[in-house]
């Protein structure tokens, strides 16, 4: 598991604001949500709906539609389908990207 990933769930376990836990690591409150609900660490009515509706075969367009929200928010309480945000153990194209990164700066 990445450091910031272990780092965001210590944090949130001893009571710190996603605000707050964002702000220390660098990274908006909603990616910080984010991480947690796809680690388990973190739900809500709101999160739980739409993941049901999500397990049922509905697309973010059609949950969206059905909740009254964006689809960017949807998305967002949502789990990661590709895996977490820097995650140790990389996709093949996360580590290309990483190394086409690195190599422009």
């Amino acid at each position: 598991m990445n450091l910031d990933v272990k780092k965001i769930m210590g944090s949130y376990q001893e009571g710190e604001a996603l605000k707050q836990i964002g702000r220390e690591i660098g990274i908006s409150p909603a990616k910080v949500r984010k991480v947690l609900i796809t680690t388990g660490e973190w739900q809500s009515e709101l999160s739980n709906e739409i993941l049901k509706l999500h397990e049922a075969g509905y697309n973010t367009t059609q949950i969206a539609e059905a909740m009254g929200l964006s689809q960017k928010s949807v998305n967002n309480y949502l789990p990661y389908s590709k895996g977490l945000y820097k995650e140790d153990n990389a996709t093949t194209n996360a580590l290309r990207i990483r190394k086409h990164r690195a190599k422009k700066n």
